[in-house]
């Protein structure tokens, strides 16, 4: 891979991650909005969700080094 394609692909990752920390905290707005309990817990288990899926870099730095390493 040339470092133009890791450089992508170092982009990529943390538009994953900015994409993820912004729809969590649209997910918390709509959260503070609500009514009902389902409508609360349907949206806690959507928050519960991309949170997991933005623990997934919580380590951004090893995730990139490690792209680096690979490319």
């Amino acid at each position: 891979m040339t470092e133009k394609d890791t450089a992508t692909e170092v982009k990529k990752l943390a538009n994953n991650v900015i994409d993820q920390a912004i729809f969590v905290c649209n997910l918390c707005d709509q959260f503070k909005h609500v009514e009902t309990y389902s409508h609360h817990m349907k949206l806690a288990e959507d928050i519960a969700y991309h949170l997991k899926r933005l623990s997934e870099s919580q380590d951004f730095d090893e995730l990139v080094r490690q792209i680096y390493q690979d490319n």
